[in-house]
């Protein structure tokens, strides 16, 4: 299931400085991306250089990137933020978030051919400029079949900045410890066991209520 991405009147100007965010991708971050953490989905080909996530404000990558910063800091609820990247022949399996409240949304900044998302069934390609907007609850996959990178600009948003639910502030409780455990050795190797173990990953799926 995807949304309209006119229900969301600041994406239209993330659009419109396309080329702003993509200089600062190719100019800071294309170099510093780093294999992403949920090694339950997958361990190879999906990079990521985030400037928020989970509410967490990634200090370092935040002052690096100040065009970017500029254009979304004041974006009302504003949960998440990066550059993300597919690399070639990269299949990214299906897999829900969280249950929360929350909107993501795909800026195509990089797209080659051959190359597409799957929200609930539905696929749709990543197209530049173009803002793809769902749940992150849905389960959801996609894939680069070919020969360059997929790259995108990524955005989480609060349903509602104004009303979050105990469940959601207790998420992103567990969100920010996620975070700060993958910066170190012991942490990184203790998320690795509870992404891979049937058994840890079910405890946590009963904890978050995810299904």
């Amino acid at each position: 299931m995807y949304y309209n991405p006119d229900l969301f009147p600041f994406l239209r100007h993330l659009s419109e400085n396309y080329e702003t965010i993509l200089s600062e991708f190719l100019e800071i971050a294309d170099s510093r991306l780093k294999p992403m953490i949920d090694t339950h989905i997958t361990t190879t080909g999906w990079k990521g250089f985030p400037l928020m996530s989970s509410g967490y404000r990634f200090e370092k990558n935040w002052k690096l990137c100040p065009k970017t910063v500029a254009l979304i800091q004041d974006i009302p609820g504003l949960y998440a933020a990066g550059f993300y990247v597919l690399e070639p022949y990269t299949e990214l399996p299906a897999h829900k978030n969280f249950p929360m409240d929350i909107y993501r949304m795909h800026l195509g900044l990089i797209v080659p051919q051959n190359c597409a998302f799957i929200v609930a069934g539905e696929v749709k390609a990543w197209e530049v400029k173009k803002w793809l907007v769902f749940c992150p609850e849905e389960e959801h996959a996609g894939y680069n079949r070919s020969a360059t990178r997929r790259v995108i600009f990524l955005l989480d948003v609060w349903r509602n900045p104004n009303q979050r639910p105990l469940r959601d502030r207790f998420l992103t409780w567990l969100g920010g410890v996620k975070i700060r455990m993958s910066f170190t050795a012991p942490g990184r190797k203790f998320l690795h066991f509870v992404s891979t173990n049937k058994y840890a990953r079910k405890l946590v799926d009963f904890l978050t209520g995810r299904k």
